[in-house]
């Protein structure tokens, strides 16, 4: 249990940073298949 919670606060720690660059945090999950985690980032000086 306290792996998950450690994944969940890295999670949380990962949307704030990326959100607040003004990017975007989403994740794709299939059953059986596992789950993607992907992000995006603004270009710097674009």
């Amino acid at each position: 249990m306290l792996k998950a919670n450690l994944y969940s606060v890295d999670l949380s720690i990962a949307r704030e940073f990326i959100t607040t660059q003004g990017g975007r945090l989403w994740v794709e999950s299939e059953m059986g298949s596992g789950s993607t985690f992907s992000f995006t980032l603004p270009v710097a000086g674009a």
